[in-house]
């Protein structure tokens, strides 16, 4: 039976791979331009995340400083914490992330094939993601509203 840690590790790749297999503006950013620059110029756009959350979640952990200890133990009770020393919350963001960028990558791989394809396809296929988005959106509302 694996331990903690590797309980951790493995819910930080799942998420970092749902994360970034999930459909939205990033993704979207990451095959537009793997077509249109090719897989080579856009691959380093994988890294966008590792460069681009420090900075957030740094000031959020400055936000939670300030507030009373009351309110963080309300947090903590209503969306759980990382338990354990520090290398726990940081092998869980590694794995996350090491998760996140290595899907962002393949993904920019993958849909960077489609600009050797030609602008005909690139479109046709910019056409049935824009339509696939919308039938996802769709969908969604039907749900919060049903």
């Amino acid at each position: 039976m694996p331990g903690p840690l590797a309980a951790l590790l493995a819910q930080g790749l799942a998420l970092g791979f749902s994360a970034s297999a999930s459909p939205g503006p990033f993704q979207a950013l990451l095959l537009q331009q793997a077509a249109r620059l090719g897989p080579r110029r856009a691959l380093h756009l994988a890294l966008v995340p590792a460069v681009s959350d420090p900075p957030v979640i740094v000031a959020c952990l400055f936000a939670l400083a300030g507030l009373p200890a009351g309110l963080l133990r309300l947090l903590a009770l209503a969306g759980g914490t990382l338990r354990g020393g520090a290398a726990e919350p940081v092998a869980f963001l590694a794995s996350f992330y090491l998760s996140l960028i290595v899907t962002n990558a393949f993904t920019v791989l993958a849909f960077g094939a489609v600009g050797r394809l030609g602008p005909r396809a690139a479109r046709v296929l910019g056409g049935l993601s824009a339509v696939a988005f919308l039938l996802l959106g769709l969908a969604q509302l039907w749900r919060g509203l049903a």
